[in-house]
């Protein structure tokens, strides 16, 4: 697996988009978990099958978070966060990652989410199960609280932030 280069990287952070409710990164996250819910054991099998070479169709996310440090096309460190309350997380660099990277990198994901969402539906028809709290959910109260602070005039700085 590939190092990264030290420092925070965010699923989401204030720059060229100062405010979290208007960025256009907040609908693409929003999209990636909604799409994801239910089928986060057959992505995360295909993204240890990428790594290792394994052929797993599922895999249960862990209980404690997991981070796979990665490369994109763009020779632009990254990294994948997994565990089973927050789901699959996509980190960007904050230091090397311009909002148009960031969106692009954001619908790449959401597309991948969308992609086995087809795969799943298709060939398998069933979908994770999991006991609540969903990631969906741990989402879904970060993004409130979030826009709530945002509604005092008080911007998040970053969301979904791991230092590498």
């Amino acid at each position: 697996m590939p190092s990264v280069p030290a420092g925070a990287y965010s699923m989401w952070w204030s720059a060229d988009d100062v405010w979290f409710s208007s960025s256009p990164i907040r609908p693409l996250i929003r999209r990636a978990f909604e799409t994801l819910d239910q089928i986060h054991s057959y992505v995360f099998a295909d993204l240890c099958n990428a790594l290792d070479g394994g052929r797993a169709s599922r895999i249960d996310l862990p209980d404690d978070i997991r981070t796979f440090p990665l490369v994109d096309s763009y020779n632009i460190p990254l990294v994948i966060s997994v565990s089973s309350a927050k789901g699959i997380r996509l980190h960007l660099p904050e230091t090397t990652s311009s909002l148009d990277h960031r969106i692009l990198m954001w619908t790449g994901f959401a597309d991948y989410a969308t992609h086995w969402l087809s795969e799943v539906s298709a060939t398998e028809g069933m979908g994770d199960a999991p006991a609540p709290p969903k990631p969906i959910d741990w989402w879904t109260q970060t993004e409130r609280f979030v826009l709530s602070l945002e509604a005092r005039k008080d911007p998040a700085n970053r969301i979904g932030t791991i230092q590498v």
